[in-house]
């Protein structure tokens, strides 16, 4: 047998796959895939969200598109052990509550260099690639402190099994757009595993600076793992406006405006360095292992309907790119609806 097959990269991301495994297989027991199928399938309310990105003023490069389909089924809320009073709407103490909802998805993430024109290698730029893929996911929300927990595991290929070149490329010629001519050097397939799993902690502060409006400041973390990416997330959320708690969704009426500011730890990006377990990329990037990390959004919720409205801020991940806080903005788009 070949030993580089034993290489310390894929060591880690067998190790990372299995973690992923672990932590899903630990949630399933209590619930199982039946269990899961079961609450999906019988919820007393849905929700259908779209997710649409794409780089600011369409400058095509680096992570240039993506869009995400989510269906989530929402649970019943129950008691939750050991929980704090949760102040009702006329300030008489309840006990505190927790929602368990679970949810499908699916997405495309398209990346593309700088240089759409070359269709050569275009070194020291990034390299072209599509992860698509499919996932299933849990949250857990809480009202005595408004805390909130996902994991998600996404199953899904990169390379030219995504489709995504012939997207870009469908997408260029209806718009009359510069043709990418070099999806032929695109990172090569690889079928990818990755574990997610995004927290958001009590609050830092809150407060009613004036009236009818509100602020709150709160820790976020985020942990991606598997043989695609592993990054970790860390951050603080600040929300100003008029703000309702994250788990009354049934009557939420949010007006406020998002800020984050954070950073990534990055471990891995198969969308640069090529997939763990195919080195046949014909063109492959080192990593810079941490880059800035932000968005500023405004949000609005009213009845059904939920809308948001972001710009997203980041460094870039490529070891050759200068050392500039932020290198790339993309938009992110959300709409959903509840039924």
């Amino acid at each position: 047998m070949n030993p580089r097959f034993f290489s310390p990269r894929r060591v880690l991301a067998c190790l990372a796959v299995l973690a992923s495994l672990a932590a899903c297989a630990s949630e399933a027991r209590a619930d199982g895939l039946g269990g899961f199928f079961g609450r999906l399938l019988h919820a007393p309310e849905y929700e259908a969200r779209v997710i649409v990105d794409n780089d600011l003023n369409f400058s095509d490069k680096y992570y240039t598109a993506g869009n995400r389909l989510e269906l989530r089924a929402f649970g019943s809320a129950h008691s939750a052990q050991g929980g704090k009073p949760f102040p009702g709407k006329g300030g008489d103490g309840g006990p505190a509550l927790v929602r368990e909802d679970v949810g499908l998805a699916t997405g495309l993430e398209v990346y593309t260099p700088s240089d759409l024109a070359a269709s050569a290698i275009v070194y020291g730029d990034r390299p072209y690639a599509g992860w698509l893929y499919v996932g299933l996911f849990a949250e857990k929300s809480r009202s005595d402190d408004d805390t909130l927990e996902r994991i998600e595991l996404d199953l899904g290929c990169l390379g030219a099994c995504s489709g995504a070149d012939r997207i870009h490329e469908t997408w260029h010629s209806f718009t009359h757009y510069i043709h990418p001519e070099g999806w032929k050097n695109q990172i090569s397939d690889e079928v990818g595993l990755v574990f997610h799993y995004d927290r958001r902690f009590p609050k830092l502060a809150s407060g009613r600076p004036t009236a009818g409006l509100d602020f709150d400041l709160a820790p976020v973390a985020g942990l991606e793992a598997g043989n695609i990416f592993d990054r970790l997330r860390l951050g603080l959320n600040a929300r100003f406006g008029k703000i309702g708690p994250y788990f009354n969704v049934e009557n939420a009426r949010n007006l406020y405006l998002l800020a984050r500011l954070g950073g990534v730890l990055v471990g891995y990006n198969a969308t640069l360095q090529g997939g763990i377990f195919n080195r046949e990329s014909p063109y492959t990037t080192g990593l810079k292992r941490f880059v800035f990390d932000g968005e500023v959004a405004g949000v609005l919720d009213r009845g059904p309907l939920s809308a948001y409205v972001g710009v997203n801020m980041t460094g870039s991940e490529m070891d050759f790119q200068p050392d500039r806080l932020v290198d790339h903005f993309f938009y992110r788009f959300q709409l959903a609806f509840r039924f």
